[in-house]
Parts: structure tokens; sequence; C-alpha cells
């Protein structure tokens, strides 16, 4: 199994034109219609930083597959394509781990 796990922070609410808050919640909206549309994922879980100290990041997505080749069709699908678009618009950094269990 492959755990795949991403976190972003925002960009300022000023150049996003939506809160943190409304940016967080429409990137949940898109990821958690994911698993309906691309069978690879065996699960995802999504959501906003609730603690807001200075080390958090915005928002983090956990999603599991089976394997890599399933982390690369996750990865290219074309359902996925637009939720990458979305995120990488309103997105100031990212961090990803991908590890094997």
């Amino acid at each position: 199994m492959i755990t795949h796990i991403v976190v972003w922070k925002f960009k300022p609410e000023s150049e996003l034109g939506a809160t943190k808050a409304e940016t967080a919640a429409a990137l949940k909206e898109k990821l958690e219609r994911l698993p309906a549309l691309i069978p690879e994922i065996r699960s995802l879980s999504a959501g906003p930083d609730t603690l807001h100290t200075p080390a958090s990041y915005d928002f983090g997505l956990i999603v599991t597959v089976d394997s890599r080749a399933d982390l690369e069709t996750y990865r290219v699908h074309p359902d996925h394509i637009p939720v990458v678009e979305y995120v990488s618009s309103v997105a100031a950094a990212r961090i990803a781990v991908d590890f094997e269990s």
C-alpha cells in the first residue's frame, strides 16, 4: 500500500479572491469527489488545519492506493487534473511525501 500525503499553504486572502476558509471548503469538496471517480483510490481524507500554529500549513490530504502504478494512475487521471490546477492556483507552497507500508 502507498500512502500519499500532501499539505498546502494558501496564498494570502487578497490574492485568492476568497478567504482561506472558503478556499479550504472548495478544495475539500473537490477532493472528496475523487474516490467515486478514480477506482484506484482506497481511501481519501482531507481538511483544513485546525490548530493554526506558526508552523501549520493550511490544508492536508491523505490518499491511500494499492501500488505505485495506482498512484501514477491517480496522479494523471482526467478527474484529478482539474483539482491539481485549482490547488496550484491558490497554493503558495506544497509539501508531499509518499511511503509504502
